[in-house]
C-alpha cells in the first residue's frame, strides 16, 4: 500500500505518527517536494473529515504502488533531477515509456536498482524487501558487510544484505496496512 512506502520514505525526514492513514505523510512529503501536492485546502483554513478523504483519495493512499512510480519517488530523494531531454539508452526491455525508460535508467546509473535483469517490470508491485532496498539506496545508506552467512533462511544474498543493513543501522520501520494492523 501507498502509506507503507510513505512510511518507509519518511525515514529521511523523522518520524510521524501514523494516526491518519499517511495523509500526514503525505502531506510531509509534498512539502518536502518528493511527490505532487494534492491538498485542496489551505494549512489555514482548518481541517474537515470531508475534505481529508477527498485529498487522502487525490493522493490515492489506498492503491498499490508500482514500481515506475516509487523510482520516481526514490530519484527526487537522492536529489536527482530529472532531465526534460533525455534520450533512453535501452538498459531494459520492457520501459517503452519515455518518461519510465528515463526513471529506470537514471535509478540504475545512481545504483538505486539493478541493471542485471533484462526486464525492469514497471507495472508491478513492490515487495517489501524491494520497497526497503530502493529507499536505503535512495537515501544513500550503505549496504552491510556482515557476511551473509550469519543470517539462515533461503532468502536471495541481496534480501540478507537488507537485512544486515537494517540491523545494523538500527533503522525503525513501522509496517501496519492502512487499517493501523
Amino acid at each position: 500500500m501507498k502509506t507503507l512506502i510513505f512510511t518507509f520514505l519518511l525515514l529521511s525526514f523523522s518520524a510521524f505518527a501514523q494516526t491518519d492513514n499517511g495523509l500526514s505523510d503525505a502531506r510531509t512529503l509534498a512539502e518536502q517536494g518528493i511527490i505532487v501536492n494534492q491538498s485542496t485546502m489551505s494549512s489555514a483554513s482548518g481541517s474537515s473529515l470531508a475534505a481529508d478523504v477527498q485529498e487522502a483519495s487525490m493522493y490515492r493512499l489506498y492503491d498499490t504502488i508500482i514500481r515506475q512510480e516509487v523510482l520516481g519517488i526514490a530519484l527526487k530523494i537522492r536529489g536527482v533531477q530529472l532531465p526534460d531531454s533525455y534520450t533512453c539508452r535501452n538498459y531494459y526491455r520492457d520501459t517503452a515509456e519515455w518518461w519510465v525508460c528515463r526513471a529506470a535508467e537514471l535509478s540504475a546509473d545512481q545504483d538505486i536498482i539493478t541493471r542485471a535483469n533484462l526486464h525492469f517490470r514497471p507495472h508491478d508491485t513492490l515487495t517489501l524487501a524491494e520497497a526497503l532496498g530502493i529507499i536505503i539506496k535512495a537515501l544513500n545508506i550503505p549496504l552491510s558487510t556482515t557476511p551473509t552467512n550469519t543470517l539462515t533462511g533461503g532468502e536471495p544474498e541481496w534480501q540478507k544484505r537488507l537485512v544486515l543493513t537494517i540491523a545494523e543501522n538500527q533503522i525503525a520501520l513501522d509496517v501496519r496496512d492502512n487499517n493501523g494492523q
